[in-house]
């Protein structure tokens, strides 16, 4: 959601090449797991996943969670938090 909207149901196999991919064309690395740095990399970019899950949500409204795959709601969260996030 960071780097593009994407709306395909894709397994963990998948998705940390294509996450790698996305990051790589930013200049930003290859993905990995436990990353120290991920929280200030994708920083940059929180408006625009926010935007996109927003736009996933609204096309999954009246879904169950089993039946939005893929769906997410950690934007909710991370709009509550906006006011208290530091920008490092």
């Amino acid at each position: 959601m960071h780097f593009c909207y994407f709306q395909s149901d894709v397994s963990r196999n998948e998705y940390f090449p294509k996450l790698s991919q996305l990051m790589c064309a930013q200049g930003l690395d290859a993905y990995r797991k436990n990353r120290e740095d991920m929280y200030q990399v994708l920083f940059p970019y929180m408006e625009t996943a926010i935007a996109n899950a927003k736009r996933l949500a609204a096309k999954n409204e009246g879904k169950t969670p089993a039946e939005s795959a893929p769906g997410t709601e950690v934007y909710r969260l991370v709009e509550k938090l906006k006011p208290y996030l530091l920008e490092e």
